[in-house]
C-alpha cells in the first residue's frame, strides 16, 4: 500500500510540476512580447522627443538585425553550441539597447519635467 501510495505521489508532483514548467514557458514568451512591444513603442517615442538619440539607437538596432540576419543565413551551417551562443549574444544585446532607448526616453522627459518646475 506505502508502494501504491509512494508511486502515486511521483506521478501527481510529476503531472503537477510539468504543468508548471509549460506555464513558464507561456509566460516567460509573454513577458519578451511585453517587453519588444514596449521596447518599439518607447523608441517610437525616442523619435518625435530626441532625435540625435533615436538615430544611434537606431544604427545600434539596424547592426544587431545584420547580426541576426547572418545567424539566420548559416544557422544550417553553424554547430548547436554556437547557434545557442549567439542567439544568447543577440537576445542581450536587444535587452541592452532597450534598456538605453528607455533609459533616454526617462532623462528626455526628466529634462522636460525640470523645465516645468523653473517655470
Amino acid at each position: 500500500m506505502n508502494k501504491h501510495f509512494a508511486w502515486m505521489s511521483v506521478v501527481v508532483a510529476a503531472a503537477f510540476l510539468s504543468g508548471c514548467a509549460q506555464q513558464t514557458v507561456k509566460n516567460a514568451e509573454q513577458d519578451q512580447s511585453a517587453l519588444n512591444s514596449r521596447c518599439y513603442t518607447e523608441f517610437k517615442a525616442l523619435q518625435t522627443l530626441d532625435k540625435n538619440a533615436f538615430n544611434v539607437y537606431k544604427q545600434q538596432f539596424n547592426q544587431l538585425n545584420e547580426a541576426y540576419a547572418v545567424y539566420k543565413t548559416n544557422a544550417s551551417l553553424i554547430n548547436k553550441d554556437s547557434k545557442e551562443m549567439f542567439a544568447l549574444e543577440l537576445k542581450d544585446k536587444q535587452t541592452l539597447i532597450c534598456a538605453r532607448v528607455k533609459s533616454a526616453v526617462f532623462n528626455n522627459m526628466n529634462q522636460r519635467s525640470q523645465m516645468l518646475n523653473d517655470i
